[in-house]
């Protein structure tokens, strides 16, 4: 087990956009699941005494969170770092951005949902491109550190680097790209999934990666979520060369904490129907979050879901980066389907 470095606190379900993609759908975005000011203090006092030093403000949409200028007041007062997972949506408003920033906001990873207008109104319904963009102007030129990403699909790979050259123009220098991913299952609603997109999307990826360099400077990051041995052996190196790839996640690690708005922990925040443990019943403070993380049950949580897809997984040199890929993969298809 690796030390705990990250924290995630989930402080609603509610949004201002209705993505098709959405993977917490089933939470019906409803207001009143919103979390309670004092249990997101008492969870930011936890994760203090845990010394993760990285708070992730997420949701949902933490902007619509009519507390979250104190949420991030208070992560700050803490002496922790607040970084804010948003649309940003609401950012085209410089006022809103000026006032977070004065309660302690320093990190923004703000997430663009198309790669034109047209496109973000076909995902999210709401017609929001240019406030997007806005968004990323204003926040560029405030003193907060600014990381564009996009989660790509066989849908939009071959299109992406249309937003990503906006987002420089205005101003964007960093950038984060993670693959879609399906947890549709866990709602009892698997959606049909072809197969073949997967590789298009590798197989995309890697022919635009000459240009991405180029428009970015090679300031990016992959969070690459499928079997390594799916890739190019000599792109995934050259990658790792020049530091733009992450292989595994803090599931894998089991270095992350994930509160959802009840204040339940789940091992990841697309899998939110999945709670391991809640605060205030099975742990209040660090001594007994100690003694229920390192308990036999929830080591069993963990080793169930970081269980190996395939059997070439058990001999690969490249598990411990890989662990086999998420695991939302193997609700589609199996191993022999995606590897053969």
């Amino acid at each position: 087990m690796n030390p705990l470095k990250y924290a995630w606190i989930t402080v609603n379900r509610q949004c201002n956009l209705r993505c098709k993609w959405c993977y917490a759908k089933s939470a019906d975005f409803k207001t009143s699941s919103d979390m309670p000011l004092s249990l997101a203090k008492e969870l930011i006092d936890l994760a203090s005494q845990l010394n993760i030093q990285n708070i992730s403000v997420t949701g949902g949409e933490p902007t619509c969170h009519k507390d979250i200028a104190q949420i991030i007041q208070y992560i700050r007062q803490k002496n922790l770092t607040p970084i804010l997972i948003t649309n940003g949506v609401l950012f085209s408003d410089k006022s809103f951005l000026d006032s977070l920033v004065s309660q302690g906001l320093s990190s923004v990873n703000l997430s663009i949902k198309g790669c034109s207008e047209e496109d973000y109104m076909k995902n999210t319904g709401v017609k929001a491109y240019a406030s997007t963009l806005e968004a990323i102007r204003h926040i560029s030129k405030s003193s907060v550190r600014l990381l564009v990403s996009i989660v790509l699909n066989s849908d939009n790979i071959g299109r992406y680097l249309n937003a990503i050259k906006d987002a420089v123009e205005n101003g964007a220098e960093e950038f984060h790209f993670s693959f879609e991913h399906d947890f549709s299952m866990l709602d009892g609603n698997p959606k049909p999934y072809d197969i073949r997109s997967i590789h298009k999307l590798i197989k995309g990826f890697q022919e635009s990666y000459p240009e991405l360099s180029v428009i970015t400077n090679g300031r990016f990051n992959l969070h690459q979520s499928l079997p390594l041995c799916l890739w190019d052996e000599s792109f995934i190196q050259t990658l790792k060369k020049n530091g733009q790839i992450t292989t595994s996640c803090q599931l894998l690690e089991r270095s992350g904490l994930v509160f959802n708005t009840d204040g339940s922990l789940i091992p990841c925040n697309l899998m939110h129907q999945v709670p391991i443990g809640k605060f205030g019943q099975d742990f209040s403070d660090k001594n007994s979050f100690l003694s229920f993380w390192n308990s036999q049950k929830v080591s069993n949580v963990y080793r169930k879901l970081c269980t190996y897809p395939g059997k070439k997984c058990h001999t690969c040199n490249e598990n411990i980066h890989c662990g086999g890929g998420c695991l939302s993969n193997w609700f589609q298809f199996s191993y022999n389907e995606l590897i053969y």
